[in-house]
């Protein structure tokens, strides 16, 4: 995919997904993020389909692996079953997969976040293992408001984008999170991914909170949550940079800010590995919220999905 693909990408999220995406998400996507992708067009020139991913640093089990995360996956209605199990959606993504994923290509494994129905299909042709799914967590704030006991210990404060600190707060928040985090497969949280995650995105709003001990000089960690478009309205806890023995703790900082916005639930998503993490927080779950497909090209075989033991919240997508 070159850079001059922009319009055609575009033209074909528009259609496939209704958006109103424009060239500054391409720009944070494609040539920022450096994202990478392949297209396939009919004899008229028209993108027919397109299979585009972006790179994602990841400690794998303490160790720095690159991998590839798909998120565009698109092809127009038209040739949606055509040439039945090998359409023009099926070459565009094995093509990306094949050159791209394994031994002697730039990334070990590849994976995505997709709904059930097209995780069945790109299962069924062929192009990846079932990776589980991502439960959806849900809190009633109303329930789960502090009562007496240590939670005035604990003390959270907006860091804004553009603060003078924000690096080396994000930074030493990742820091403590990668010495805690060696059992997991976790995608890289420091100062240079946060602000291209969360402050460069064009077309979304995020808020971030600082939390702290009240004896602390310096906050322990970072929590990222949606920013609400109207008072009332259900926040969704993003993410978390910050120790993992803090993680519900965390939740429970989350829960209070929600409870100063008016909310009446907060959301969240969360693998298997970080929901358990969150059990003492006493979350309801949902309908799962995505389903996991790790690529089958990526240098990793079926028996050795379980011990990836992914850490996944919200922010690890790239469309929330």
């Amino acid at each position: 995919m070159a850079h001059g693909d922009e319009g055609d990408v575009l033209a074909l999220h528009h259609q496939i997904f209704s958006s109103a995406l424009q060239g500054d998400w391409f720009e944070w996507k494609y040539v920022q993020g450096q994202g990478d992708g392949v297209g396939i067009w009919n004899d008229k020139q028209d993108l027919i389909a397109y299979c585009g991913g972006f790179p994602r640093r990841m400690l794998h089990h303490g160790q720095p692996a690159d991998f590839l995360q798909v998120g565009d996956l698109m092809v127009s209605p038209e040739w949606r079953g055509v040439l039945t199990r090998k359409n023009p959606f099926w070459y565009a993504c094995e093509h990306l997969y094949t050159t791209r994923l394994g031994k002697n290509h730039p990334y070990k494994v590849g994976f995505g976040f997709t709904h059930a129905r097209a995780a069945r299909l790109h299962i069924k042709q062929g192009l990846s293992w079932d990776g589980g799914n991502v439960p959806h967590l849900q809190w009633q704030v109303a329930q789960r408001k502090p009562r007496a006991g240590p939670q005035w210990l604990w003390k959270t404060t907006l860091l804004a984008a553009h603060a003078p600190h924000f690096r080396a707060t994000v930074d030493r928040a990742w820091q403590a999170m990668q010495r805690e985090a060696q059992e997991f497969t976790i995608g890289i949280r420091d100062a240079d991914y946060f602000s291209w995650r969360f402050n460069q995105r064009p077309d979304k709003s995020y808020r971030m909170f600082t939390l702290r001990r009240i004896w602390d000089l310096h906050p322990l960690g970072v929590i990222v949550l949606s920013q609400p478009s109207h008072p009332g309205e259900t926040v969704q806890w993003i993410d978390w940079v910050g120790p993992v023995r803090h993680l519900a703790q965390a939740c429970l900082a989350a829960l209070q800010i929600a409870d100063q916005d008016g909310a009446a639930t907060m959301t969240a998503w969360a693998s298997p590995a970080v929901a358990a993490l969150l059990a003492s927080t006493q979350p309801g779950y949902l309908a799962p919220a995505a389903e996991i497909c790790i690529l089958t090209p990526s240098d990793i075989t079926p028996q050795q999905l379980p011990a990836l033991k992914l850490w996944v919240m919200a922010g690890d997508t790239d469309f929330l």
